[in-house]
């Protein structure tokens, strides 16, 4: 496995600003991952299939997992970010009371320590195609996300309901420490 020193995970509910943040870094040069999961839910929409979180989340969680996989296989010398990591799958099988059958947690390891998570975020909310949650549901895995990172050893860091470049000068800030 490649070093994961410079891996951060941007994670958060949804509607919480996540996008918005990755797409600010990747402007300013840095390399970042879109997330897996919105990718894929367009896809299957398209498709017409069922590889969707409403109706296969347990297909849904391993083809996202293998997809992941695939993003940690470049190395990186400068910070590299991730619209949502592997841990983010566990939180959502746990929304749903499932269990996982990939040794999910194992992977945590790829990446640093810290995670930044974007609070639930009323103001900024949307519902589209993607995203049919509630703004309650992002809140509800909002918490489990803090759960979950928490018990895989992660510092999680909160990060302030600021404008997009505030909020990505604050991130940059604390891996520049």
């Amino acid at each position: 496995m490649h070093s994961a020193v410079n891996r951060y995970i941007i994670t958060g509910g949804s509607g919480s600003g996540k996008s918005s943040i990755i797409k600010d870094l990747q402007a300013r040069g840095y390399t970042c991952y879109p997330e897996i999961s919105r990718m894929l839910i367009k896809e299957q929409q398209d498709l017409g299939g069922d590889l969707l979180p409403w109706k296969n989340m347990k297909g849904f969680a391993g083809e996202c997992f293998n997809r992941m996989k695939d993003q940690l296989n470049d190395d990186h010398d400068q910070p590299a970010f991730f619209d949502r990591g592997i841990p983010d799958i566990i939180a959502y099988l746990k929304s749903r009371n499932l269990a996982f059958s990939f040794d999910y947690a194992a992977y945590a390891s790829c990446y640093n320590s810290l995670v930044f998570i974007c609070p639930p975020w009323q103001e900024i909310f949307v519902n589209d195609r993607q995203r049919p949650e509630s703004f309650n549901e992002s809140k509800h895995i909002h918490l489990l996300l803090k759960k979950v990172y928490r018990e895989l050893n992660f510092k999680v860091i909160d990060i302030p309901r600021l404008s997009v470049s505030e909020r990505v000068e604050f991130i940059l800030s604390r891996i520049e420490r």
